[in-house]
């Protein structure tokens, strides 16, 4: 058995395992990559070299951009802005997302512009009360479609053009693709908006952030959190200092409840306690009262706590409130806590908990199964996070990305990706260069942690890039892919132009869910000017038809890395893409046969 044989025996077993999804994406990946090197069709490096490949730390890059757009507020932000724009209609919401994946995959890349988005679409889903799989998978064939807009919307545009040049010493100018790319984004938008909600499953992924946008009123709520709480510090020239705590009187400043003293670590003193300089007290009321306080007592305001009309002064960019769970064995059991007094870790106390009953303004000993109402910078709450002595309700990390849109770093954020994006669309570097250089710059400005950006990266998608590279590579080098071209284009015969066109396409888009756009392109672009020479007609229409075929890439996950990124997200099966992508796969057969040959004459 030859070399080419075997490759293609390979690609079949591949086939077989990912459609019955019985073993996982990546292992088949992987395992495609053994079975060559186990068949002698590559050595060790070639087996390997997938991982070298640019698309992989291009793909890993975008990954962390998306996490630190979302991590920011940046997508939550945006996300209300669409929801404002559409509303509650699932059909104007998945157009609407549809045509900005698209032209923002025309500026940069579908791969760019589905890590951009991505975020924002899961944030809808969960606002909406609507299953990611709803959105994502057309999120994905938008950005795919759209890279036919323009000549930079894909490496493959690129190919083609220069393919133009050398056989008819014309290219395809930049906006060119265009003029068929328009056409087929439209037909894209109406398959989806008519089938999506029939073939699309409803389903939602294992692990999913929980819709925290009207938290602060669920917290308000909960805790019955009213007014506000103002942490007074006595000065020297106080008339309180001097005074024992039991005799300690506030009844001439109307509407303010003294809830406790803390003085020094020491909460909620005897009633014997002489106040001295330094001491808290922790009063409820309005803020009015409060200044005439202030100003009658010598006080100083340590620290404010507001919960606003709504709740809207309850999270902003500098400080965040959190629930923590005493768990059995904390060295915290037994702290003796107040509302309106300082923790060890300097996180100011609002509320306390025992068996779901609010335990008031009086001080608290905690014990095992205590819910606590922490208020502190976001970096204190995550630092609490991470301690083992409580059990955070949600993540401090979950809660600033859902509930403070434009958050800390956003700023940043959205300076690295706008850089990048005028990077990508100025062709100045490499996009695998573009995307690293941004992703270690959201690591450098503090946007996101090292090790939330390794948990940012879907590591699954970087073994399928990885696993199928040699694949790639063996299909194209040992002439399989060619093979097959030859006997599709016997089988045609002399059924004319358009009937080779088709074929071709048809070939194109067969081979493209599994080598990947690049690769399709590399080993169709000589076969379809070949195809053209043998029926004396102009290469230019069947290098347009590889450009939109390799763009057809709607059958299953592995056949772009747009797919891929949604996959998880999602909640996709391998055999979830081809019940939508095979009516747009003929739909896109359809428009670009007849459309090709009126704009570009055989």
């Amino acid at each position: 058995m030859d070399d080419a044989t075997s490759s293609l025996w390979v690609l079949a077993g591949a086939v077989v395992l990912f459609v019955s999804n019985r073993v996982p994406a990546p292992l088949v990946a992987m395992g495609t990559a053994l079975a060559l090197f186990a068949l002698g069709l590559v050595d060790v490096a070639g087996a390997f070299a997938g991982f070298g490949d640019p698309v992989v730390p291009f793909l890993a890059a975008l990954f962390v951009i998306s996490e630190a757009l979302d991590a920011t507020g940046v997508t939550a932000w945006t996300s209300q802005r669409v929801l404002a724009v559409v509303g509650q209609d699932p059909r104007r919401m998945v157009v609407v997302i549809m045509v900005v994946a698209a032209l923002l995959s025309a500026l940069i890349s579908p791969n760019g512009a589905v890590a951009a988005l991505l975020p924002m679409i899961v944030a809808i889903a969960v606002r909406t009360g609507r299953p990611p799989s709803t959105l994502a998978m057309p999120l994905a064939f938008a950005a795919t479609t759209g890279s036919l807009l323009v000549l930079s919307g894909t490496p493959v545009n690129v190919l083609v053009s220069d393919a133009a040049a050398s056989s008819t010493g014309e290219r395809f100018t930049f906006f060119e693709f265009g003029l068929v790319g328009a056409p087929l984004l439209v037909v894209a938008v109406l398959v989806v908006t008519l089938l999506g909600p029939k073939v699309l499953p409803e389903r939602r992924p294992a692990t999913r952030s929980p819709d925290l946008a009207q938290h602060a009123r669920t917290l308000i709520e909960q805790y019955g959190l009213e007014g506000g709480l103002y942490r007074l510090r006595l000065r020297a020239g106080s008339p309180f200092v001097g005074v024992r705590r039991g005799e300690l009187d506030l009844s001439d400043h109307a509407g303010l409840e003294l809830v406790g003293v803390q003085a020094g670590e020491l909460v909620d003193p005897s009633l014997d306690h002489v106040l001295g300089a330094g001491d808290v007290l922790v009063v409820r009321g309005p803020s009015d009262a409060i200044s005439r306080l202030v100003l009658h007592a010598s006080l100083s305001v340590g620290a404010v706590h507001r919960t606003g009309e709504h709740g809207d002064a309850l999270f902003s960019r500098e400080l965040g409130v959190v629930e923590v769970i005493i768990p059995p064995r904390s060295r915290i059991e037994g702290l003796r806590v107040l509302p309106g007094a300082l923790t060890p870790d300097g996180l100011l106390v609002l509320a306390v908990q025992r068996q779901g009953r609010d335990r008031g303004a009086r001080p608290t000993t905690l014990a095992v199964g205590d819910a606590v109402l922490v208020e502190g910078t976001w970096e204190a709450l995550r630092r609490t996070s991470e301690d083992h002595e409580v059990v955070v309700v949600d993540p401090p990390d979950v809660v600033l990305r859902q509930t403070v849109p434009m958050g800390p770093g956003a700023r940043r954020t959205i300076a690295v990706l706008v850089a990048m994006v005028l990077v990508l669309a100025l062709d100045l570097v490499p996009a695998a260069i573009a995307g690293v250089v941004a992703a270690c710059a959201l690591v450098l400005l503090r946007v996101v942690r090292l090790e939330q950006a390794y948990r940012a990266v879907s590591w699954s998608a970087v073994l399928l890039v990885a696993g199928l590279f040699p694949l790639s590579t063996v299909l194209y080098e040992t002439g399989a892919a060619d093979s097959i071209a030859r006997v599709l284009l016997e089988v045609v015969g002399d059924l004319g132009a358009t009937a080779t066109l088709a074929a071709v396409f048809l070939f194109v888009v067969a081979i493209g869910q599994v080598l990947g756009a690049i690769a399709t392109a590399l080993v169709s672009i000589p076969v379809a000017t070949s195809a053209a020479e043998a029926i004396s007609a102009s290469p230019r229409p069947f290098l347009m038809a590889v450009t939109v075929a390799c763009a057809t890439t709607f059958f299953a996950p592995i056949s772009s890395t747009a797919n891929l990124m949604v996959t998880a997200p999602g909640a996709y099966r391998f055999g979830d893409f081809w019940r939508l992508g095979l009516p747009l796969t003929i739909a896109f057969v359809v428009v670009a046969v007849l459309v090709i040959p009126l704009l570009w004459p055989f």
